[in-house]
């Protein structure tokens, strides 16, 4: 893994393939107000910091996304997606054999009202819609009745996947030293003395700008990481040496800390296919 660039959350793997930032993503014609698109990542890919002027929902199957938006940085496992807002800065990595389908709401048209990036839950039948609207053979009636359905299940989920990042520029250091390596064990006396803080300030910077403290902040990056991990196949025991802990059992209880879910119901729940995604040969995200 090179430790190069942290556009995403984790070391860049050498065969990621890297996507320029794009002007941006066409919107529906009217009077639509969705374009859905699918693809497949063969390799890992990384989209560097861009913008759109339509909304975006990105959903996953058949493996994990992370998405760095502001000062959040949101995991995306197999099931779900993320809302992008239009006129926010992103970017994000993929892992290898991902599916993604993008679909772009067009704010002037968009039923779905949701001001700031989210995780949202891709149920099955909020999935179909979705790559039904893929279809070029659609009515206007027909595609104008599935888009108002899509509206109504497009709904923010649970925040076990997002995660907020200090903004402030005398952490930062921390920051990308963890984001480049989640398993990093050096102390917080240590980043104190290293950055010239104390520990009670470094302490209160972390508890202001993300809710935790700093060695919640740090547990939570670790299993951001770990769902990335198990998603590649890696057993729960793996996860858990990796992740620097001293058995699985303990590592279970701090991802459940984090999710609300145990490592095996959440491999579960994302273990069937959902839908059908017909797979093309290039992103457009």
């Amino acid at each position: 893994m090179e430790t190069e660039g942290t556009l995403g959350s984790w070391p860049r793997e050498r065969n990621t393939v890297v996507f320029a930032a794009e002007l941006d993503v066409a919107p529906a014609m009217p009077p639509f107000a969705i374009r859905a698109s699918s693809v497949m990542s063969h390799a890992p890919w990384e989209f560097a910091p861009h913008v759109h002027t339509v909304h975006e929902l990105v959903w996953v199957r058949e493996g994990t996304m992370t998405v760095r938006v502001d000062d959040m940085i949101m995991t995306v496992p197999d099931g779900y997606g993320v809302w992008i807002p239009a006129g926010r800065t992103h970017s994000g990595r993929t892992t290898a054999g991902a599916k993604l389908c993008d679909a772009s709401f067009a704010p002037e048209r968009s039923g779905v009202h949701i001001p700031t990036p989210c995780i949202v839950e891709v149920t099955t039948l909020l999935g179909a819609l979705l790559s039904r609207l893929e279809q070029t053979s659609l009515s206007l009636d027909e595609r104008l009745r599935i888009e108002a359905v899509v509206f109504d299940n497009v709904v923010s989920a649970p925040a076990g996947f997002a995660l907020s990042v200090p903004h402030t520029l005398r952490v930062a250091p921390v920051v990308e030293a963890l984001m480049r390596n989640p398993t990093d064990t050096v102390s917080l006396d240590d980043w104190s003395a290293a950055l010239g803080l104390s520990t009670r300030t470094l302490s209160r910077i972390f508890r202001a700008e993300t809710g935790l403290s700093f060695f919640q902040w740090r547990q939570a990056l670790r299993v951001h990481h770990s769902v990335t991990l198990l998603a590649d196949g890696l057993a729960v025991q793996d996860v858990a040496e990796i992740m620097g802990h001293a058995n699985a059992s303990s590592f279970i209880a701090a991802f459940k800390r984090v999710t609300g879910i145990t490592p095996g119901a959440h491999a579960l729940s994302h273990a069937a296919p959902r839908v059908h995604i017909d797979a093309s040969s290039g992103p457009e995200a």
